[in-house]
């Protein structure tokens, strides 16, 4: 199984998006969302996807970051 992301990278610095999968399209409750620096992989922020897989990250910084997405029973 896949997941697709959905991010908007808004000019305020935050970052949000919604979890869903693939196959379904139904959202993913309570998965984990990393940001990531692109330069060394290291944790910046993380959040949590709500009961819609809505996530939001507030008070980023510009620069190039990876997002990991990872959720019990996917792998």
């Amino acid at each position: 199984l896949f997941l697709f992301l959905n991010v908007a990278f808004t000019a305020a610095g935050q970052v949000r998006g919604a979890v869903v999968d693939s196959a379904t399209r139904r959202p993913l409750l309570e998965a984990s969302v990393s940001l990531l620096s692109a330069r060394d992989s290291a944790l910046v922020q993380f959040s949590i996807t709500d009961g819609d897989g809505l996530f939001a990250i507030p008070n980023v910084k510009p620069g190039r970051y990876r997002v990991l997405i990872t959720y019990v029973g996917y792998g």
